[in-house]
């Protein structure tokens, strides 16, 4: 009976009752939205430096580390490739020559990253090729073609066909240089990225060294992320004892950071605007008592004991947060589903983003894991919101209550 009782009493007053839920599933339809807005740029910035180059796992000599030597190559690399290409639950492996070096034209020159490919392996891996802007992707018959970024491009102030010299050093750390023809440009969401690398093919490399190909790196695609990223690390480890082996999140770290930090945020800023809601809440249930004074009392005279007072405030309270709370995720799941597939485009801060290795099309995304938390977080701000109107009720004499106008 008390159920219906406090279904009835939300509705007594349908514009204050209908104000409060309206505020309530606002509220929560902003506040998730633009956690998914965060969620979605903070997944987007992932997949971009996984599939632009990081990919999920990668192989190197273990003195290879942040010093990057030319001659740290991993013994009999293209052996290993094959090795781990073949290892359970790996997608896709490509292998690597790196070196730093210099990339110089008429006009300019600038310090890049020389990443020396196999094109056919590379573009399993990364899609790289999908970005290309102009031109191929290692497509034509060229001799030492190379492809470089949009935004080096502009710096160097060339185009396709134009001529390119790189210099770098060999395994012997001696000076090397060549000429290459830009064969296609890039683009992708991070300026930085698009200035700093330049591919070539890693027999032209090979070629300008005098030597075999050497392997610096092996880039590998796990087939389920989530549930293989541990295991697939933890075999080629025990397979490669002599090398290391790193997932996105070691190699990575601030990306891994941000990853984990979005649980934390999304939870964070969804309680303090509930927060607010429940001053919202508390001051609509206390004005509710108080204008039920003289009810509340007769209730209490005729024998309601003050367990079936306190449930029934709290009740009435949890009415009106879970129905807003209900609407607002349902609006906000809507309006999620809506731009993960439109996009949001903010040309006015591309360039900023792009600075930032992000792009100006924001795609929401929100897991359906987290709706469970919310639903209880709604629940428990409300049942914090009923407590004070619940306990002034428990206050109310039956005969001081009845006598008030």
């Amino acid at each position: 009976m008390i159920p219906a009782i406090a279904w009835r009493n939300i509705w007594r007053n349908k514009t204050r009752s209908g104000v409060i839920i309206l505020s309530v599933t606002l509220g929560l339809w902003g506040g998730i939205f633009i956690m998914a807005l965060s969620a979605g740029v903070s997944e987007q910035r992932k997949q971009d430096v996984i599939y632009n180059y990081l990919s999920h796992m990668q192989i190197h000599h273990p003195e290879f580390g942040d010093e990057r030597q030319i001659e740290d190559v991993i013994p009999d690399g293209q052996q290993v490739w094959k090795r781990v290409s073949e290892q359970p639950h790996v997608a896709h492996a490509t292998a690597r020559t790196l070196s730093i070096g210099m990339a110089n034209s008429p006009n300019d020159a600038a310090g890049v990253q020389i990443i020396g490919i196999w094109p056919d392996a590379e573009r399993t891996v990364t899609n790289m090729a999908q970005k290309i802007k102009e031109g191929t992707y290692f497509e034509e018959e060229m001799r030492n073609p190379v492809v470089i970024g949009a935004a080096l491009a502009s710096q160097l102030d060339i185009k396709l066909r134009s001529k390119v010299v790189l210099t770098f050093q060999d395994s012997t750390n001696n000076i090397v240089a060549g000429a290459f023809r830009v064969q296609g440009i890039f683009e992708t969401a991070s300026t930085e990225f698009d200035k700093g690398m330049v591919y070539v093919r890693a027999s032209d490399m090979a070629r300008l060294m005098e030597t075999d190909p050497l392997v610096h790196e092996i880039a590998i695609l796990v087939e389920e992320e989530e549930e293989q990223l541990a295991t697939v690390q933890s075999n080629l480890q025990q397979a490669f004892p002599q090398l290391a082996v790193e997932n996105w999140k070691q190699l990575s770290p601030e990306l891994r950071y941000l990853d984990e930090a979005m649980d934390y945020f999304l939870y964070i800023f969804i309680a303090v605007i509930l927060l607010a809601l429940a001053f919202g809440l508390v001051n609509t249930m206390l004005m509710a008592v108080l204008e039920r004074t003289r009810e509340l009392g007769m209730l209490m005279a005729i024998g309601m004991n003050k367990g079936r007072v306190f449930s029934m405030i709290v009740l009435e309270t949890l009415y009106l947060a879970l129905f807003g709370g209900i609407l607002g995720i349902g609006l906000s799941t809507v309006t999620i589903a809506y731009f993960a597939e439109a996009g949001i485009y903010l040309p006015m801060v591309e360039e900023g983003m792009s600075s930032y290795g992000m792009s100006a099309t924001l795609y929401p995304i929100l897991d359906w894991s987290y709706f469970p938390g919310l639903i209880a977080m709604v629940l428990f701000f409300a049942l914090l919101s009923a407590l004070y109107p619940a306990y002034k009720a428990l206050k109310l004499k039956p005969v001081v209550a009845i006598r008030k106008i």
